[in-house]
């Protein structure tokens, strides 16, 4: 192990590599610039101005604090997953880890800014890298069963655009479920069947593969405490409702006539849409999704369509950068790593 007074080595990194975030970043954004091109090419500037001018400020405003509540939710979900034996760490630097990790999350391809927030909350309060990684598979795990919920809710729409059937959603949906379960209550049996596997590999990455296992199973501790199992099931409830209403608030906006079933099939697949990320702030490709969807829906104008489609966009931006921003760039006053 190396010593706190030893310099660091420093390793000189290819051309090729350091140039390489650049060039995607260029060719992301010209991506983006294209699909936006592509979805307005028809779209005259003085019909968009005049539609810009119709907007109601106040459903926007309230899409904005919607997502702020949304994101508030999810910190406070994450914490619930966090159980003992171990550090539990308090909410704050659980709060801006999570927004950091939503900022990075705009930038970088799938979804790597939620190591970034495993990273940050490992350097506030220390409370495992692996034991965090097994509360975030929680986290993912419900989002993707409540997607699936979703889907069944709005099955006739769904089935329009993605060819799905009843059965294969709800197959897929309780199937991630009992992965998830059987990881969590079945744990022992895990670590004991790797020792086998962890005897054909040499003792010292044997031990490091074990040593995450066990912190990693640990992670879902919150799925075998009951009235945890209830919190985490509503904060999953409530988080769904949060996010399906922005899109919902923001109709009226622009008066488009569209209702509860299409806000739910707008926020699943624009989920899905978002992973990849290969443009900056999925710039263009958000856009571009959303402009489809609502012409399938029957939104004949384009103006609003595209207008909707930004407005929307903004609203989960705007407050996301802020908070990222902030917690990237200040320490929030009264985190110590020994505090729980």
């Amino acid at each position: 192990m190396m010593e706190r007074d030893e310099p660091v080595p420093q390793f000189s990194t290819p051309a090729t590599s350091r140039s390489w975030p650049w060039l995607r970043m260029l060719l992301g954004a010209g991506l983006g610039i294209f699909v936006l091109w592509y979805v307005s090419r028809d779209i005259a500037l003085a019909q968009l101005s005049q539609t810009v001018m119709t907007i109601r400020p106040i459903y926007v405003l309230a899409s904005g604090l919607l997502v702020v509540i949304t994101i508030v939710v999810r910190a406070w979900r994450w914490y619930l997953t966090f159980q003992p034996p171990g550090i539990i760490p308090p909410f704050r630097p659980l709060f801006w880890s999570l927004t950091l990790g939503q900022l990075l999350n705009l930038i970088l391809p799938f979804r790597m800014g939620d190591v970034g927030r495993l990273v940050q909350l490992e350097r506030w309060c220390q409370p495992g890298a692996s034991r965090t990684l097994g509360t975030i598979v929680v986290e993912k795990a419900l989002d993707m069963a409540a997607l699936g919920v979703l889907l069944l809710l709005v099955l006739p729409l769904a089935t329009a655009f993605m060819g799905g059937s009843p059965v294969l959603i709800a197959a897929a949906t309780l199937l991630a479920l009992l992965l998830l379960y059987l990881m969590a209550y079945q744990g022992e049996g895990l670590i004991r069947l790797s020792y086998y596997w962890e005897r054909l590999l040499p003792a010292k990455i044997a031990g490091r593969l074990h040593h995450w296992l066990v912190t990693g199973l640990g992670g879902l501790d919150a799925l075998r405490y009951q009235k945890a199992n209830l919190r985490l099931v509503g904060m999953t409830g409530l988080v769904s409702a949060l996010s399906i209403a922005i899109p919902l608030v923001l109709f009226p906006a622009l008066e488009l006539p569209l209702g509860l079933g299409e806000a739910i099939l707008l926020h699943v697949i624009l989920t899905f849409g978002s992973v990849p990320a290969s443009t900056p702030l999925n710039m263009g490709v958000f856009e571009g999704i959303t402009v489809l969807l609502l012409k399938q829906f029957g939104i004949t104008d384009d103006a609003a369509a595209l207008t909707y489609a930004i407005l929307w966009h903004l609203a989960l931006l705007i407050p996301q950068i802020i908070l990222g921003s902030l917690a990237a760039a200040f320490r929030p006053i009264g985190i110590m790593k020994d505090e729980s």
